[in-house]
């Protein structure tokens, strides 16, 4: 209840052994309306990897943004996330097949599942979550 609306704020960082990557991760939940099953989720993350022994570091950033409507079959998803990455710092063994791949590159896609729930018969306390892409 961050902001006295039922939001969220989540902050998620490692740090891999002994110098070889830290990740920040921020994720953000806020209602859409008084019925807190219609949300949206917002995040934003980078993380910086030390690949020694392929000999190459790899730096990611990504963000995504996800709209949550619930219906009577259970609850529909629809997402964006877009990722930034770049492959630096080659060393003279790395193939040609990786330095190829180096520099910037850019992806995007489009989320769309649904989370169906079905209850048992005998109590509502066994519920059983399927999820189907689209």
């Amino acid at each position: 209840n961050t902001f006295g609306r039922a939001e969220e704020v989540k902050i998620t960082t490692s740090t891999q052994f002994p110098h070889w990557g830290q990740t920040f991760q921020l994720n953000f939940m806020k209602p859409l309306t008084q019925d807190i099953r219609k949300r949206i989720f917002l995040s934003v993350g980078t993380s910086k990897t030390d690949h020694p022994f392929s000999g190459y570091q790899q730096q990611t950033t990504d963000a995504s943004f996800q709209l949550v409507v619930p219906s009577w079959l259970g609850e529909h998803y629809l997402g964006w996330s877009v990722d930034w990455r770049e492959l630096f710092g080659f060393s003279n063994t790395v193939p040609l097949s990786i330095r190829e791949q180096g520099g910037h590159s850019l992806k995007s896609s489009v989320k769309v599942y649904k989370l169906h729930t079905y209850y048992n018969r005998s109590t509502l306390y066994d519920k059983i979550n399927l999820l189907w892409l689209d």
